[in-house]
């Protein structure tokens, strides 16, 4: 059950302490939070941190969990289980440790964190595709304007709203590059997870809807290029390219475009409004678990991405039986 982890950063519900945990306590927060647990109480220890936590079930049961997590490189001894079993017990609860046991209890789930955020649907590394301005936000962002409220630069939160709102719905890892990049020849950022398609993606917030020409075909074939000769021999090759603004402007067609791309270096181009992907998470955030059985590779093979072939692609789950509602 052990397992090797980063050091974690200090979420706003979670006072963290110097200890490295073995998942992400920061993140573990945002995926309950995700899932309709509420985070009642937390216990500091030397060896771990323990979240206590309730959700209300289809029937308006409340139920109570209390996650141990393990730090890194650590293992439980018998005292600190018997202490967390007690815990549980006063609390009404069901224990549930994450990390390193010895000796293993038979009667108390011991798992890892890997399979804690399998089970819940997938880690959240941002809670902003959940807030309930974040539909119009993004859909007025994707037009280069700032919506009311928000301060700085659109363009740049266009860029943030992206990242939360890629890492939300693919449940995996999204690399943004960034500031710290910003005189490079790259893209917005690369979807590099596990689970989902391999793809670089472009953030462009544009008045009026962003413009398709000849001449991004070939600066993003130059970005694919650049990317294979880096890292194709990590990686593999990527799957597509992917633009997301609040429109496109399309001399001749995104098809024959994404045709265009894919002549210049066999990676087709895929887009998406900020409509859509706003449409997309509001889908998803009510059920945060279907995301793991949508089959993003299907979606990301058609040119144009929608809300609707999702939702098509989760109804055929449905009706397959694999996943109840």
């Amino acid at each position: 059950m052990c397992r090797s982890s980063s050091s974690p950063r200090a979420g706003p519900f979670v006072s963290v302490t110097s200890m490295k945990q073995g998942p992400e306590i920061s993140t573990l927060v945002r995926t309950l939070l995700s899932v309709g647990f509420r985070i009642t109480d937390t216990h500091h220890k030397p060896s771990y941190i323990a979240l206590s936590a309730a959700r209300r079930d289809e029937f308006g049961v409340e139920n109570r969990y209390l996650f141990a997590c393990v730090a890194a490189h650590r293992e439980l001894a018998e005292d600190d289980v018997r202490s967390l079993k007690n815990a549980a017990q006063h609390d009404g609860s069901a224990l549930v440790i994450v990390g390193c046991v010895s000796p293993t209890p038979s009667d108390v789930p011991v798992i890892s964190d890997k399979e804690l955020f399998g089970r819940l649907g997938g880690p959240v590394t941002a809670l902003l595709p959940l807030e309930p301005e974040f539909p119009e936000r993004v859909r007025i962002l994707g037009y280069n304007e700032l919506p009311p409220g928000m301060a700085g630069k659109p363009d740049t939160s266009f860029e943030e709203y992206v990242h939360a709102g890629l890492q939300f719905v693919l449940q995996d890892r999204v690399v943004r590059y960034g500031q710290e990049r910003l005189f490079e020849a790259l893209p917005d950022g690369l979807v590099a997870g596990h689970r989902s398609p391999l793809m670089l993606y472009d953030a462009k917030a544009a008045k009026g809807g962003y413009e398709v020409k000849s001449t991004t075909i070939r600066q993003f074939a130059d970005y694919v290029r650049t990317f294979h000769s880096r890292y194709e021999g990590f990686t593999g090759r990527l799957f597509a390219f992917l633009v997301i603004s609040g429109d496109f402007q399309v001399e001749g067609g995104l098809e024959e475009r994404s045709s265009q791309l894919y002549a210049e270096c066999t990676v087709p181009l895929r887009t998406c409004t900020a409509d859509e992907m706003a449409k997309i998470i509001a889908l998803l955030a009510e059920r945060p678990s279907y995301r793991q059985a949508i089959d993003w590779k299907l979606i990301f093979s058609r040119t144009v991405i929608t809300a609707q072939l999702v939702e098509e692609n989760l109804a055929a789950r449905l009706r397959d039986g694999a996943i109840h509602t």
